[in-house]
């Protein structure tokens, strides 16, 4: 008898392009890419500046980060990539080791312009004049005038607290969404296999 003949044919299995890292749960694509990140936190930045970092987050923020990521994600999953991002910029703080690509290097640099300990340091004030300009903003209308400044400002930090709270919570809705989605695809995916056979 005699042996089949090997092929002596290589192919290359990795393809000439850079595909994702994989996630950490594993079973899942890279949602944001690296240009991706770069324009979220640019745009936050600038929003940022406009207020502060925290009374950044509101849905008509959102809506204009949205639109200059051309609509690809939705206001909960960019919640939780400046969640994500915020995490990330604090622990690489703590520790330049984890900085290590390119990307990571302008992610950290613009980070540090949003989360950093500079950027949170206003003149005290610019910062008092902010401070006056928001209360102004929320507080339409003139009876704010002839309330106290004490509960004033009190019932403006109150807002911006409910406002922290309400995009965590939008993120840990998504969070359950995506969780229930997947348990109803495996129980989809079960009962069509156990149907058939």
């Amino acid at each position: 008898m005699s042996t089949p003949k090997r092929s002596t044919t290589t192919t290359n299995l990795r393809s000439p392009t850079k595909s994702p890292p994989p996630s950490s749960n594993g079973n899942s694509r890279r949602l944001f890419t690296e240009s991706d990140e770069i324009h979220l936190l640019k745009s936050f930045l600038k929003l940022s500046k406009q207020s502060s970092p925290s009374s950044a987050i509101t849905s008509p923020n959102l809506e204009r980060i949205q639109t200059r990521l051309d609509h690809k994600f939705t206001h909960s999953q960019i919640i939780d990539k400046l969640r994500r991002l915020r995490i990330k910029y604090h622990r690489e703080a703590r520790t330049k080791s984890l900085i290590k690509t390119p990307h990571d290097t302008r992610l950290h640099k613009i980070a540090r312009k949003i989360w950093g300990k500079k950027a949170q340091q206003l003149p005290k004030e610019e910062h008092a004049k902010e401070e006056k300009e928001k209360e102004k903003e929320m507080l339409k209308g003139k009876w704010w005038e002839c309330s106290d400044e004490e509960k004033v400002k009190e019932l403006q930090k109150r807002w911006v607290l409910l406002r922290m709270e309400e995009a965590e919570l939008m993120s840990r809705k998504a969070e359950l969404i995506k969780k229930q989605m997947k348990l109803i695809a495996q129980a989809l995916g079960f009962s069509s296999s156990s149907s058939s056979s």
